[in-house]
């Protein structure tokens, strides 16, 4: 955590006013009329490394996707998903993503994939486990790779998410996708360090009693991005530091820094209209440093993605939660009375107390 000392980083600031200050002595003329006055209405032009924080919409991903229900399969022409329905018969739902060529979510009645009351399998294994079911799936995508297409050696295993429910009754298996030198196999936790998790992309599949019940990508793209940065660390929250320290809101305490991968729509599309381009070229990504940081009161936390090539800040959003705590006490015998309770003491990431204020 970098905590930064007010008073080294207005020294030069002030010693600049000084400079100026003794240069402006010397040009003022006796005639104080030919000074022009202080105009409140000065609107200061915005920092230049903030310039690009006016596209920061192309990072939401909330975009349409094409549906097709249940019933209407046969109504979506893709070779990949003809022989989908061709290989498991119909009775299945399809969310196309556009952007990706790629199917967001496929449900549906289930593909028998292990033993379990949902199908008639017989039991080969004496122990359900990830690495049975990701073999499984492995098998399942090369078998359908025309509808899914998924690079599996950029996948990985996301464990904390992965798991297996009383016994297989339910499971649910997530892989994560990755940017830059990833060698491993999508099970293995070992991952080479330029390799770095795409915020938010991923490759899930969901299994009911045996039977493959759901499985969908989000966010995954055709573009391939190098993951080393042009600046460091150090340079993206310094820049941080500079174009959000105004007046007495300055940023006082960097809490961490890293790098990652974030998708993003192209140049000239809109997050809420259709998409039109190729398919797999409708998402790009970006590598940033994400910096968070405290400015002003210790309550404000923020978090800021700085280009980890330009340097320049392209988007920004605020971390803090506000919230009441309130119940129910009894003011006569027999009676409750929710209330919201005012400067209590809260265990939450730490202790905080609350504020006096009413609950909206």
């Amino acid at each position: 955590m970098r905590t930064l000392n007010k008073f080294s980083r207005n020294s030069i600031h002030l010693f600049l006013i000084f400079v100026i200050s003794i240069l402006a002595a010397f040009m003022i003329t006796a005639d104080a009329k030919d000074i022009p006055e202080k105009s409140d209405n000065i609107k200061f032009p915005s920092h230049s490394l903030l310039s690009e924080m006016q596209f920061a919409d192309r990072f939401n991903m909330a975009y349409p996707l094409k549906n097709i229900p249940y019933g209407s399969e046969y109504s979506f022409s893709n070779k990949g998903w003809t022989q989908f329905i061709s290989r498991y018969g119909a009775g299945w739902r399809l969310m196309w993503d556009p952007r990706t060529g790629r199917p967001n979510l496929i449900e549906g009645k289930g593909i028998p994939s292990y033993s379990g009351k949902g199908n008639t399998l017989g039991k080969d294994y004496s122990e359900l486990t990830i690495s049975y079911l990701h073999d499984k799936i492995i098998a399942f995508i090369l078998l359908n790779n025309d509808l899914l297409n998924i690079d599996f050696s950029s996948l990985h295993l996301n464990k904390e998410i992965s798991h297996i429910f009383e016994n297989g009754r339910y499971s649910v298996i997530q892989y994560d996708y990755y940017a830059g030198a990833c060698k491993e196999d999508g099970n293995s936790a070992k991952l080479n360090v330029a390799c770095i998790p795409i915020e938010g992309a991923r490759v899930f599949f969901r299994f009911n009693n045996g039977n493959l019940i759901q499985v969908g990508s989000l966010e995954i793209s055709d573009m391939q991005i190098s993951t080393v940065p042009e600046i460091t660390a150090h340079q993206a929250e310094d820049n941080v530091i500079e174009a959000f320290s105004r007046n007495e809101m300055e940023v006082n305490k960097i809490f961490r820094t890293e790098l990652k991968v974030v998708p993003e729509l192209p140049a000239g599309t809109k997050t809420y209209i259709d998409y039109s381009g190729k398919e797999g070229d409708g998402i790009i990504y970006r590598l940033v440093w994400a910096v968070t940081f405290q400015r002003g009161t210790p309550d404000k936390a923020y978090e800021a993605w700085v280009d980890a090539r330009s340097g320049k800040i392209v988007y920004k959003k605020g971390l803090t939660d506000e919230g009441h705590v309130s119940g129910n006490i009894s003011m006569t015998a027999g009676s409750h009375v929710n209330k919201v309770f005012p400067y209590c003491q809260v265990d939450n990431n730490g202790t905080k107390v609350t504020k006096s204020g009413v609950a909206p």
